[in-house]
């Protein structure tokens, strides 16, 4: 759980992060959790939501048929390295625009050698922050 994590954090540290300062210390704590988890992660931004960019284009997909969407918060960005909003050209919502502005993104939370990947459900999993 959500405060579960927290507290986990905060006997690391002795206090309460904000994601980017517990960046590594997340990591960190996510090799502990199993892979494919259904988590939140809260008050994020699509580094390139603009308006016109879809969540997995064809002529974007790897060879997986994916295409890894890069997150910020505060405005700065989250190293692609380290996390990922990955979605299948397949996926119902591929061809509809990545939405802008503070987000609440759940999923199921996969990883890829060192990467943490994102792999939303459907648009749902997609909220405005409050």
């Amino acid at each position: 759980s959500e405060e579960e994590y927290r507290q986990k954090v905060s006997d690391k540290v002795g206090r309460e992060v904000s994601f980017e300062e517990l960046q590594h210390c997340w990591l960190g704590y996510m090799k502990e959790v199993p892979a494919r988890k259904l988590m939140t992660i809260k008050n994020v931004e699509f580094t390139n939501a603009d308006g016109k960019t879809t969540f997995a284009p064809s002529d974007e997909k790897d060879a997986a048929n994916s295409v890894n969407r890069g997150l910020s918060q505060n405005g700065k960005p989250i190293a692609t390295s380290s996390i990922v909003v990955r979605t299948s050209s397949y996926a119902d919502f591929a061809a509809k625009q990545l939405p802008t502005g503070k987000l609440n993104i759940t999923g199921v939370f996969t990883r890829y050698r060192t990467t943490w990947q994102i792999l939303i459900r459907d648009e749902r999993d997609i909220q405005p922050a409050e």
